[in-house]
């Protein structure tokens, strides 16, 4: 019944905007107001310690990394909550940082969620401005249907309480849908007036611009980032509405949001992630990286590992049981299905997804992929394959395939259901699947002549990535350096490898030196 009645009152508000709209006016609910008639600003606390009692529903929020510099944060898995609505089960004392753990249903308890991050859910009722969330089942039955989506993140003015829906939730109308659906107050986020702009550092939620003047001043790009949180860069100015906004850093500033649209939350903020160029521990200030991967070993790999494949490599002479239909496989990241013994020359072989098994691959050329990753790490972004029914790919994704790169963010699952990633080289602008990006760690100094390197893609330096289309075939293949190539006009030091007979300049810092482990590749 209530969704009926749902669908009867979405068709009359459709024929009354259209009404509305030939007579040149505004459907009603497009701007919040605040005291004194302006667009109102909004903020929301944090629970702290003792503002939570069993059988309390809260959003669940990032922990920020205040006074430890240990977040307690499960990348890639506790991503997927953040947003969401959920009900505490129980507290399990003290983190290893000393702030107090609160079990949930939205995970069935699995993780320990910082009680001083949460955010309570708080009665609402006519007149109370609050964030639109998706509704959680109960006993199976989210009372949703698509047309809510396009709500959901959008800040809103409740105007009626409506009873219980069918499965006995309570319920309201708002106003952005002009009453067109009915939300669950369970999944309703409170907010506060708060005063003035949100400064620069400031902890924000961002949400969904509302229309001013029947604009929205929205992009589809922005939608993935409803309802993250994030620091405010810098002031943004003024849209064409007249709206003042912010740049914030979980885009790079690549948006303007509205500030009546960024929600401020208590606590401290999380510091800010890696901009600019990539640089790693122990590197010259301000100067570029060396990295290094370790090559898998025979007695550490297992079905299930993801590895990246290499070309065979001999050393000392002799056959690198390899064949040109191996090549097209070289750089991709691909699952062990099993181990078929040794090759004839005695490598052990592994056979892998990417192939059906076809090949035997060497254990000794395959690079071991960490199981996760983390804001801070530096990785090296290869080519979605398909999982789950799609690759989550767009060509604008290509230049960045071979690119070392810093994580800024662990953003949760994609359409797909994987754990995603956003990184510096693109400005954050790409989801970046955990499972197709390769972990890379500190090395020391250039690569010497006779040592094994992954070439991976220039980054730009001084606004030159000393790039040509040709060396794409060689990115991600490993090969043996032969010697030392100078400096390029930027400064960096070069080497030249065996793959191309030594004809391109690869710079020192784009390879990737390999460590094999117990003996040759």
């Amino acid at each position: 019944m209530d969704r009926w009645m749902g669908s009867i009152a979405r068709s009359f508000v459709g024929v009354c905007a259209v009404l509305v709209a030939a007579c040149g006016g505004t459907q009603g609910g497009d701007t919040l107001t605040g005291p004194g008639g302006g667009p109102a600003r909004w903020a929301v606390p944090l629970l702290g310690e003792g503002g939570i009692q069993v059988g309390d529903r809260v959003m669940l929020c990032r922990h920020q990394v205040v006074p430890s510099p240990d977040p307690n944060w499960a990348d890639g898995a506790m991503d997927q909550y953040v947003g969401k609505i959920a009900t505490v089960q129980t507290f399990s004392g003290a983190d290893p940082n000393g702030f107090q753990c609160a079990r949930v249903d939205l995970d069935s308890g699995q993780f320990c969620w910082r009680v001083a991050t949460l955010v309570k859910v708080r009665p609402v009722g006519p007149g109370d401005v609050v964030v639109i969330t998706r509704h959680d089942p109960i006993n199976g039955d989210a009372n949703w249907t698509p047309a809510m989506d396009p709500f959901v993140g959008r800040i809103a003015r409740v105007t009626e309480h409506v009873g219980r829906d069918p499965q006995g939730a309570d319920v309201v109308h708002v106003d952005v849908d002009s009453s067109a659906h009915v939300w669950r107050v369970r999944n309703l986020v409170k907010l506060d007036a708060a005063a003035g702009e949100p400064p620069v550092g400031a902890w924000v939620l961002l949400t969904h611009h509302n229309a001013v003047g029947g604009q929205e001043n929205w992009t589809p790009q922005m939608d993935r980032y409803v309802l993250a949180q994030t620091q405010v860069a810098s002031a943004g100015g003024t849209d064409q509405q007249g709206e003042l906004g912010v740049r914030v850093q979980a885009d790079s500033g690549q948006f303007f949001w509205r500030s009546n649209a960024v929600v401020r939350i208590g606590g401290q903020p999380l510091p800010a992630p890696g901009t600019g160029p990539v640089v790693g521990p122990g590197a010259p200030p301000g100067g570029p990286q060396r990295y290094a991967v370790t090559l898998a070993d025979e007695g550490s790999t297992s079905v299930g590992d993801r590895v990246l494949l290499g070309r065979h490599h001999v050393t000392g002479g002799g056959d690198p049981n390899w064949t040109p239909e191996m090549d097209p496989f070289v750089g991709r990241i691909g699952t062990i299905s099993n181990f078929s013994g040794r090759d004839p020359n005695g490598f052990m072989c592994a056979r892998l997804d990417i192939d059906a098994g076809r090949f035997c691959w060497r254990v000794r050329a395959l690079v071991r992929l960490a199981p996760t990753v983390g804001p801070g790490d530096n990785v090296i972004l290869t080519r979605h394959d398909q999982m789950g029914g799609g690759d989550n790919w767009t060509p604008e994704m290509d230049p960045f395939v071979g690119m070392v790169a810093r994580v800024q963010a662990i953003v949760g699952p994609d359409p797909n259901g994987q754990p995603v990633v956003r990184v510096d080289v693109d400005g954050g602008q790409y989801a970046w699947r955990v499972r197709n990006v390769v972990r890379v760690q500190p090395a020391s100094g250039d690569p010497a002549p006779g040592s094994f390197v992954i070439l991976t893609r220039h980054v730009r330096v001084s606004g030159d990535d000393n790039w040509t289309p040709e060396m794409a075939p060689h990115l991600l293949q490993m090969t043996r350096v032969t010697g030392s190539a100078g400096a390029d006009p930027t400064g960096e030091t070069g080497i030249r490898v065996e793959v191309d007979a030594g004809r391109f300049f690869w710079r020192a810092m784009s390879a990737v030196q390999v460590r094999a482990l117990g003996g040759a590749v």
